[in-house]
């Protein structure tokens, strides 16, 4: 399995949702306070959470989803229900207050990038922007500037506390660049 998901962010096609993703992710899911089972759902979730990525589908993470269930059945691991549940959240990035902390968790791990700082955070838009490139300028400018304008009404962009104060303020700054750049 480890090689097939090497070779899947490897596709020609990822230009973000590369290993260097995974790798970020998997950084800050080290830091995070897990009992022992919960870390290994968690990094789980995260090798598996953008292994199907074709930007012009739209079930993605219900695909990557399946894949980290029927492998984690396979290998008679338990939690392939709370991975999928990890996996399927990513599709909207939408939590509620009550949600579980471990999916409010993943959601801000796997959101952090919008947090980073400027020079950071334009090299991942121009990622993204890449990985779209079969859309002409004003489609993905019309799509991007939508996704932007969502998580800039939210009254919070990150479900946790740690996660609101490290990054909350800048990724507002990030989006709101963006999105200046996109409209003008």
């Amino acid at each position: 399995m480890a090689t097939t998901l090497f070779e899947a962010y490897q596709e020609p096609h990822r230009h973000y949702h590369t290993m260097a993703h995974v790798d970020a992710c998997l950084s800050l899911v080290a830091e995070a306070p897990l009992e022992p089972a919960d870390r290994v759902v968690m990094e789980l979730a995260v090798w598996f959470h953008d292994v199907i990525y074709e930007p012009q589908a739209s079930n993605n993470e219900l695909r990557s989803a399946q894949m980290a269930t029927d492998w984690m059945q396979r290998v008679g691991l338990d939690g392939h229900q709370r991975v999928a549940a990890l996996i399927e959240m990513t599709a909207g990035h939408i939590v509620a207050a009550t949600d579980s902390a471990e999916i409010q968790l993943f959601h801000d791990v796997d959101l952090a990038i919008l947090g980073s700082v400027p020079d950071e955070y334009s090299a991942y838009a121009d990622q993204i922007r890449a990985e779209y490139s079969w859309m002409t300028d004003l489609e993905y400018r019309k799509g991007r500037c939508g996704v932007l304008e969502t998580f800039l009404a939210r009254d919070t962009i990150f479900a946790l506390a740690p996660y609101q104060n490290a990054f909350e303020r800048v990724a507002r700054s990030n989006l709101s660049d963006e999105l200046a750049r996109l409209a003008g």
